[in-house]
């Protein structure tokens, strides 16, 4: 067998001069074809080996390298070369690599590396090929040969493997499952990923595939004959007997899924969801509400003005004359989206034909900012009514009134509103009535603005001071001059 030394050209071309006889141990079992294109082996030939290319790993000046190239061939006028590498990366091991590299610039196109197989024509109709390209793997202790008895299946190990550099994309394992972005096929065909259908024939059948919890496609057979009940347009059917099919309370337009009922007539704000009737949640029902996805974020105002135009109330629906809405029954509270409207449009949609529904959940943001705007006030109030105790405190000082002769018990009373806007009742309940009793109100500088004369043990008297300007006034209950009780209210 002629061998073949490659010290310093690892790459082999025909229009290379090769010295056959650089390292020969016998006669040349091979030689040139006079053309410079091709190398003849003779019928003589009977080695295992035809051809026998041992390789030095040196680079082109010679110094040791790692990488080994058994062959390589080249054109003469283009960058591209087709080589076997030793692709193994440890010593006294040999992994044969097959490579088509690409360098030059075709505008046309084309692969690094194309594996074809051809037939003459007159064996395309033969039934004696197996297929015209096989790929065979297996195991032997025959040395490699194709043709070795001692040969058998590969027990463990995977078959073939397709990469994108180190990305697994595809593999196929020892027993044939083949695997689509997993290393790990559990099935003839695993997909990990989406799968799509496009162009499917249309058809009938008896079967219908069906997907079970661990993702598995399996075969199901219908009911030898199944009746569909369900003829309305767009409803889903459901199972409604042993072979019977009939409408669910679930719709879907193609843009619309509604339940009990189907609505997308909303054109300002199209649904996606439409429910007819009640509804109950176990869980919670979230709305997504991140910063992120927000611009033009202002904070509200006059809130608790706009909570003050909302009315509250109680009502019926008029189930009768809509029976297509499926309005529940009973007393119901809310508000009226129209007088909503009015005050906050942004929380109405109104339909084609001029039905308004409100958005509820949108209210939170306005009670909570109404909520913060009365406890400012109420804290503004609550300052102001300090200071006027203070000031009364003064007063009562001034006038020789101390706490206990105001907190005497010498009946009931009581002001009604309080605070009012200058017009108020007084309610009393005296203990005795045998001496002269009025009741006087005096301003916060200890001035006397009313007084009433007290006939009875028990009543009422009605007081007018709008005239009066805003702030504390107190009502005091004399007898003899004597002060019995003290009430402070505030006209606003």
């Amino acid at each position: 067998m002629k061998k073949l030394n490659f010290a310093a050209c690892v790459a082999v071309s025909f229009a290379c001069t090769v010295a056959y006889a650089q390292n020969d141990p016998t006669q040349d079992l091979w030689e040139d074809s006079g053309n410079n294109t091709e190398i003849v082996l003779p019928s003589s030939a009977t080695t295992s080996g035809m051809l026998d290319i041992d390789v030095t790993s040196v680079d082109a000046n010679g110094n040791q390298t790692d990488f080994e190239r058994a062959l390589q061939i080249n054109v003469t006028d283009a960058e591209d070369f087709m080589s076997v590498d030793n692709g193994a990366s440890y010593d006294e091991m040999f992994m044969p690599v097959l490579v088509g590299h690409r360098a030059s610039n075709v505008e046309e196109g084309g692969a690094a590396i194309t594996i074809m197989g051809t037939i003459e024509n007159e064996l395309d109709e033969a039934e004696l090929l197996n297929a015209m390209m096989m790929f065979d793997v297996r195991r032997s202790t025959g040395g490699g040969m194709a043709n070795s008895s001692n040969k058998e299946a590969v027990q463990n190990q995977d078959l073939f493997l397709w990469r994108n550099y180190t990305t697994e994309l595809m593999l196929m394992d020892v027993d044939g499952n083949l695997g689509l972005n997993t290393s790990s096929p559990a099935a003839k065909f695993h997909v990990n990923g989406s799968v799509r259908f496009q162009n499917l024939p249309s058809g009938s059948g008896t079967s219908m595939l069906v997907i079970d919890n661990n993702g598995d496609v399996k075969k199901s057979s219908f009911p030898s004959s199944v009746t569909l009940n369900c003829t309305d347009e767009n409803f889903i059917p459901k199972v409604t007997g042993t072979d019977e099919l009939g409408c669910s309370q679930i719709q879907d337009d193609g843009s619309t899924v509604g339940i009990n009922g189907i609505s997308n007539t909303y054109m300002s704000n199209p649904l996606v969801l439409y429910v007819n009737g009640d509804g109950q949640c176990t869980g919670n029902w979230y709305v997504t509400s991140d910063r992120s996805y927000k611009k033009n974020i202002t904070e509200l105002s006059d809130a608790l003005r706009g909570i003050q135009k909302l009315r509250g109330v109680s009502y019926s629906y008029r189930a009768a004359d809509y029976p297509e809405m499926n309005f529940s029954k009973g007393t119901s509270l809310g508000l009226i989206a129209q007088e909503v409207e009015e005050v906050f449009p942004e929380l109405v949609i109104t339909s084609d034909q001029g039905y308004k529904a409100v958005n509820y959940n949108g209210l939170v943001p306005v009670l909570i900012q109404g909520i913060k705007e009365q406890q400012s006030i109420i804290e503004q109030q609550q300052s102001a009514i300090g200071a006027l105790e203070d000031r009364l405190s003064a007063i009562e000082g001034k006038l020789g009134v101390s706490g206990e002769s105001r907190n005497l018990s010498a009946g009931v009373f009581s002001i009604y509103p309080n605070p009012n806007n200058g017009r108020f009742t007084f309610n009393f309940q005296l203990m005795d009535l045998t001496m002269d009793t009025r009741l006087v109100v005096i301003n916060s500088s200890g001035e006397e603005v009313s007084a009433s004369r007290l006939y009875q043990t028990e009543g009422k008297v009605d007081v007018n001071m709008s005239n009066q300007a805003s702030g504390l006034y107190i009502a005091e209950v004399l007898q003899d001059g004597k002060v019995l009780k003290t009430i402070k209210f505030i006209i606003e």
